[in-house]
């Protein structure tokens, strides 16, 4: 079946019919497509962002970044694959990551690695797509708290860092209020 930009083939739901194969395709393969993907492929990119609520560029732009191949309209997609462009419609960005994007959250560190401690190009996407906060590791001796240049909050949680902070802290946390939901920035931090 083939299905154009407008959903044109498809129900009321958007969907194309799973169960309606190209003639020719190998009975075989798409039941070991249907193993690796964990779902059938029920959506065009167009309709898989329509279903998700996103635009279609940002899509685009998430699975390039993703490596995948550019598919063009074909079916290809999963729930899986629409589940995941949801989720990049959330309120609030948090980013995790292992190296540091700033130097004050390493400092205390000796000078001699802070090489292999971070970056400060990690701090440009936190800022350029409007992070609420972020949280790295891996800098033990560092320091807990910093920001961007761009005023997003950067918090060193290594384990020794922590528990330096507060003996037999396990976890951090930092609440967030969504922006949309928040008439002025707050935010609750302790140790655990």
């Amino acid at each position: 079946m083939t299905v154009d930009d407008t959903g044109s083939g498809t129900g009321a739901d958007g969907r194309v019919d799973p169960h309606a194969a190209d003639p020719g395709e190998d009975p075989l393969a798409l039941r070991l497509e249907h193993l690796i993907l964990g779902a059938e492929r029920r959506y065009t990119p167009f309709q898989a962002a329509r279903s998700a609520g996103v635009s279609v560029e940002l899509a685009t732009r998430f699975w390039r970044a993703m490596g995948f191949a550019d598919i063009g309209q074909a079916k290809a997609l999963t729930e899986a694959d629409v589940l995941a462009l949801r989720r990049l419609s959330t309120p609030v960005r948090v980013a995790i990551l292992h190296y540091a994007p700033i130097a004050a959250t390493i400092n205390g560190e000796p000078e001699g690695i802070h090489t292999y401690l971070g970056t400060d190009r990690l701090a440009e996407p936190l800022d350029r797509y409007g992070a609420a906060v972020a949280f790295h590791g891996h800098a033990h001796s560092g320091t807990l708290r910093g920001h961007t240049l761009g005023g997003v909050p950067v918090f060193n949680v290594s384990l020794p860092l922590l528990r330096k902070e507060r003996p037999g802290a396990m976890y951090y946390i930092y609440d967030v209020n969504p922006p949309a939901l928040a008439e002025a920035p707050k935010a609750a931090m302790s140790l655990g």
